[in-house]
C-alpha cells in the first residue's frame, strides 16, 4: 500500500488487501481510483490460494 495516498485531500485513491484469517497471509488486493465523477477499480487475485 502506498501510505502517501492516504494523506490526499480530498482522497482519490483507496487500496484494500484481503488476508486469510487463519494465518494472516495476503490473498488478494483491490484498488479504487476516483477522479471527478469517474472511478476505476482494479484487483489482484492469488490463484494459488483458491486451488
Amino acid at each position: 500500500m502506498n501510505l502517501a495516498l492516504q494523506q490526499e485531500q480530498p482522497r482519490q485513491n483507496y487500496e484494500v488487501t484481503v488476508c486469510l484469517k487463519s494465518n494472516g497471509s495476503l490473498v488478494d488486493g483491490v484498488g479504487i481510483h476516483v477522479k471527478d465523477t469517474n472511478a476505476e477499480m482494479g484487483y489482484v487475485l492469488n490463484f494459488k490460494k483458491y486451488g
